[in-house]
């Protein structure tokens, strides 16, 4: 079996750990932490958008990121694939189109298309949440077409 190249592994390795992080900044507001909530927490009209809690929606971004942690290492070369190929092949483009889609938005209150308004999340939004997604489609995009493809033996 071929070695994946050193640019897919740091691809891989580099949004693996992204994801982590972002999946355990989430963890952390779930379980009620405040730190950066103001800033994560889009407004309409002075009310937000949306509530962090315990909701099962937020368990499932946390599990999508870590999930995608884990298909990137697996498909990048970093951990051996426990699963079928195509899981990690399929997963791996995936997480590239929920991070475009992020990135795009809801065209309301999220996204590049969102309107922008004058509060601490509409430019963390513009200057950190939209090229972060960006950035990690783009080494998704890297491991994805880059790894050596994984037949079954």
């Amino acid at each position: 079996m071929k070695r994946s190249p050193l640019l897919v592994k740091l691809a891989a390795l580099i949004a693996a750990l992204i994801l982590v992080a972002l999946g355990a900044l989430h963890l952390y507001w779930i379980f009620g932490g405040q730190w950066g909530l103001v800033a994560a927490t889009p407004l309409v009209d002075g009310q937000p958008v949306l509530e962090v809690s315990a909701r099962p929606g937020f368990f499932g971004l946390v599990f999508l990121c870590f999930m995608g942690a884990y298909v990137l290492l697996c498909r990048g070369g970093l951990l051996g694939q426990a699963l079928l190929p195509g899981f990690y092949s399929g997963g791996t483009w995936a997480l590239i189109v929920l991070l475009i889609a992020r990135a795009v938005g809801d065209f309301r209150s999220v996204g590049l298309f969102a309107p922008k308004t004058d509060t601490p999340f509409s430019w963390y939004e513009s200057h950190l949440t939209i090229p972060l997604c960006l950035g990690l489609a783009a080494l998704c995009l890297i491991v994805a077409v880059f790894s050596p493809r994984r037949d079954p033996e």
